[in-house]
Parts: structure tokens; sequence; C-alpha cells
């Protein structure tokens, strides 16, 4: 399942031959790196780290997912990749796409990869237009819990390994808004908070009702 946090991945080594790896240009990027469109679409397969994909408009940024090992994201002008770790990343430009695309295992991956991502972005835009902060919020914890959930004998436990600040700019929401949600979620028995970012879901029927 693609989560915003967690993306389906591929090891592109079972997938592309030797020689054709040798023809992807590989890079490295240290934390706090930002890449740009070069003016023409780039398809980024991340070797290793993990980065955001964020969107800047009017002095405004929204993350849009996160991108990490074994991860495909098709790269234009609409947004910027932030680098969160030092990290590895085969480019693949459009001098060399059309080559690569006559491995099919390989194109299947790729359109497949990019089906799931417009599935996953067009979902993120009906939450952020529909939704209450509090309907994002409990959307994103049931997302979470069925991505990297780790189900426990009282709850379903989670880990946002990100800031207040970070989780608001990710739902499209204000910090305050944001914190007074949780703690609503948290006094009336929905969550529990746990040290790092960490919650525990201890109601999932009533998260889901907020969801809806």
């Amino acid at each position: 399942m693609n989560c915003r946090v967690k993306l389906e991945n591929f090891d592109i080594h079972k997938v592309l031959t030797p020689k054709e790896v040798e023809k992807l240009s590989l890079k490295k990027f240290s934390k706090s790196e930002v890449v740009y469109s070069q003016d023409t679409i780039q398809i980024l397969i991340f070797k290793s780290g993990r980065a955001r994909v964020v969107f800047y408009e009017k002095g405004e940024s929204f993350i849009l997912h996160y991108l990490q090992k074994n991860n495909i994201f098709v790269l234009d002008e609409n947004c910027v990749v932030e680098f969160m770790e030092d990290s590895e990343v085969y480019f693949i430009s459009s001098a060399i796409v059309f080559t690569l695309f006559k491995n099919l295992h390989f194109t299947n991956i790729i359109l497949a990869s990019m089906a799931k991502s417009i599935s996953l972005e067009r979902e993120v835009i009906k939450t952020l237009v529909f939704n209450s902060c509090k309907s994002r919020i409990a959307s994103f914890f049931l997302d979470m819990a069925s991505a990297v959930g780790e189900q426990r004998y009282d709850g379903i436990l989670i880990d946002l390994t990100m800031s207040i600040n970070e989780f608001a700019n990710l739902i499209a929401s204000k910090r305050q808004t944001v914190s007074s949600v949780l703690n609503e979620m948290i006094n009336n028995g929905v969550i529990k908070k746990y040290k790092n970012q960490k919650y525990l879901i201890r109601d999932l029927k009533r998260l889901k009702q907020y969801a809806e």
C-alpha cells in the first residue's frame, strides 16, 4: 500500500541488467541539499537516503510525500526534492529513457509507480479540499497504521518521525490547530502520545469516524 511516508519500492538491480545500470547517472547529495527541475522531466530512483517532495507557493510550503531507498519519483518544475539525510540517487534523463524502456519489466514498474503516485496525489487533493483538520489527521493516522503500524495488545503504534511543525505542513494546517486536535484526540482516549512523536491508536473505530 502506498502511504505518504512510505511509498512502494523496487530493487533496481533486480530489474535492470548491470549494463543498463551503468547508463544511469548516480549522484550524491548531502543533508539539506535541494534538487530542482532542470527544464526537462527526470526520473529519480533512490539508492539510499531519505528526502521529501515539497511544493512552494507565495511563501508557503506543502510536503507532498517522502522518498527513501528504492523509491521512484518523476521530477518536474512544480516541486523540489529536499534531502533529509546524505543520499545517493540514480537520475534517468530523457536522453536514455527510451533505451531503458526497451526493458518491458522496467517500463511496467515505472508506469505502475507513476499511476500509484497520481492516485496518491489525487487522494491528497481530495483530503485537503473536502476534509477538516481533524479528518485529515485521522485519515493520515489510518494510512500510517495500515502501511507501517505496529499491532500491539493495546492498539496500533505509529511513528510519525517528524515534528509537529512538519506534520502540520504535511496536512496543510496550522501548527496550533494540529496541536489542539491531537490534544482533543488524546483527551478523548482515541490516541495516546509517547516520546519521539510516537502515537498509539487506542480506539480505531472512533478514529475512522473522525476520518469520515
